[in-house]
């Protein structure tokens, strides 16, 4: 029997996958009609057999991803075992490509710390913020392929080898690009007049297809190829650098509500300008009028200094862009480094409300107008 078995078992490694997975499926029902054999057995059969290298080694090459997977056969149906097994190892792959494509996605410098994203200007922290919030992997169809199986008829497991080939990866990153591509004319309507944050509002909603665009083809280069260059990449760099330059020439101004906090104004700008704003008070795009109540408390030997704040934003047309109603705090042994470490924190909370306000405007207007 085990000579006949050994014979039936070399035959069937020259054989296509599909006679493989039949005669297996036969040669599994035969043997186990005979009785199960004892752990000793088991133990002498299987060394009398050998599992395939694929098994012992996941295969390597540059063209594909591989991932091996088993499932146990039970009340002898082979044909269900083999699915899970194929499930198992298609869910594996998948996650690993989802896992590098994340990895892509955020990036060590975004990913390393919230103080990283703090200390980002505007357009970087709206661009982070859009990318963190893109979904590529749902729109790559994973294509897979079963490239071997085995049946360890002693054990009762069944193993395949299944594939991921590369070039369906980059064809569907191809594809999801050129997509994206031609959603570009939707934003051409874009105005060039009023003030430079309304024109930075009307071309921001473009920011995910444009960031989408660059994560596509920084995945498509870790898979071994850049995307082809787009028809349409011009409009997309003109694009990109409008939005560049509208943020580089926002300017902010800021005026107190109260003479009481007239003299806080002087700390208030320092700590913008140190975030990386503009301040000035020609033709600013945003003011932020402000009432701040400061208190000073000694902490053990530290100077505890806390703000309430409450600040409207207004635009240059006198609408109102956003309020800001917070407490923020810092502690320091020096009193007017906790001040200026209180306002600076202040800042970085300012500034990251102007980031969610124009993030949150450009997902309401793709949402609302394209269904995106």
């Amino acid at each position: 029997m085990n000579m006949a078995k050994q014979s039936f078992m070399n035959f069937m490694q020259t054989q296509p996958s599909v006679i493989k997975i039949l005669g297996m499926m036969l040669l599994t029902l035969l043997l186990w009609s005979c009785g199960t054999p004892t752990p000793q057995e088991t133990i002498v059969r299987s060394v009398q057999v050998g599992w395939p290298e694929w098994i012992l080694k996941t295969p390597e090459d540059s063209q594909h991803f591989y991932a091996v997977s088993s499932a146990t056969v039970e009340n002898n149906d082979v044909n269900l075992a083999y699915s899970k097994a194929v499930w198992a190892a298609q869910t594996e792959l998948k996650s690993q490509m989802q896992l590098a494509i994340k990895k892509i996605q955020i990036g060590n410098d975004w990913a390393d710390s919230q103080q990283t994203f703090d200390n980002q200007d505007l357009e970087a922290q709206l661009r982070s913020l859009v990318r963190q919030k893109l979904t590529p992997d749902k729109n790559i169809r994973f294509s897979y392929k079963t490239e071997e199986t085995y049946v360890d008829i002693e054990n009762r497991k069944f193993f395949v080898l299944v594939s991921l080939a590369k070039s369906d990866i980059l064809n569907n990153l191809n594809e999801r690009a050129n997509l994206l591509e031609s959603q570009l004319k939707d934003y051409k309507h874009a105005i060039h007049k009023g003030s430079t944050l309304a024109q930075l509002m009307s071309l921001s909603p473009v920011l995910p297809t444009l960031e989408e665009l660059k994560l596509l083809n920084e995945i498509s280069l870790t898979f071994g190829a850049p995307l082809p260059p787009l028809k349409k990449q011009l409009l997309a760099d003109l694009m990109n650098d409008q939005i560049t330059r509208l943020f580089s020439g926002l300017v902010f101004s800021v005026d107190a509500l109260t003479a009481e906090t007239e003299k806080l104004e002087l700390a208030l700008t320092l700590a913008l300008q140190n975030s990386g704003l503009t301040v000035s008070a020609r033709r600013p795009d945003l003011l932020l009028k402000y009432y701040i109540e400061i208190e000073t408390e000694i902490v053990d030997k530290s100077t505890k200094v806390s703000l309430d704040t409450d600040i409207e934003m207004i635009n240059r047309d006198s609408s109102n862009f956003e309020n800001f109603n917070r407490s923020v705090a810092a502690e320091n042994l020096i009193p007017e480094a906790a001040q200026a470490n209180a306002f600076d924190q202040l800042a970085i909370e300012l500034k990251q409300t102007i980031t969610q306000k124009l993030e949150n405007y450009v997902e309401e207007v793709n949402r609302l107008n394209y269904g995106r």
